[in-house]
């Protein structure tokens, strides 16, 4: 064992969200308070975002699951795993809508979808119409 530090821990000092992008830098304003005072050309870290994704059962123009959509999901499931994105189970899905008391209809609308991807902690919910 050699003793050599390899690596270190950082602790989070702050949010920021980016609001200009160019080739050389990028501008970016303050979230919140933060513990030490950044100044113009100071370099910030940024932290991996922690992507969880919940694929909900696509459905037809009138609110009903088809296999077409079920499939559909299926293969969107199995392109964003292959991708190393980590998603929700399928079956935890289902619970968690039938716990809420969503109906599939009810998907669509951004409050729903909201509650379900909090009680889901995914942040990330796909939803759609197979309007084939």
């Amino acid at each position: 064992m050699t003793k050599k530090v390899i690596a270190r821990e950082r602790a989070r000092i702050g949010q920021v969200v980016v609001t200009e992008v160019q080739d050389a830098f990028s501008k970016a304003k303050l979230v919140g308070d933060m513990e030490v005072k950044l100044n113009v050309g100071d370099e910030v870290e940024s932290m991996p975002l922690k992507v969880s994704v919940a694929v909900v059962p696509l459905v037809d123009t009138d609110g009903k699951e088809t296999d077409a959509g079920i499939a559909m999901a299926e293969d969107l499931t199995t392109a964003l795993v292959s991708r190393k994105v980590k998603v929700v189970e399928r079956n935890v899905i289902k619970s968690v809508i039938k716990e809420l008391a969503i109906q599939t209809s009810e998907l669509f609308e951004p409050s729903s979808v909201q509650r379900l991807g909090k009680q889901l902690g995914a942040s990330t919910v796909l939803t759609g119409k197979n309007c084939a």
